[in-house]
């Protein structure tokens, strides 16, 4: 899980710090976004160079 870090300041400077749990996809939907992602780069190159 990421964490979000804000940083809460004050004219005196910093006041107080906190970090906020947030839910991000999992290893395996990024490996599947990214995979998704180069086939579609693939499949322009083929078809800008004609193939």
């Amino acid at each position: 899980m990421a964490q979000l870090r804000n940083e809460i300041y004050d004219k005196n400077g910093l006041v107080e710090v906190v970090f906020i749990e947030v839910e991000g996809p999992t290893q395996e939907e990024l490996i599947a976004q990214k995979e998704s992602q180069l086939l579609a780069l693939y499949e322009e190159l083929k078809s800008l160079k004609g193939e």
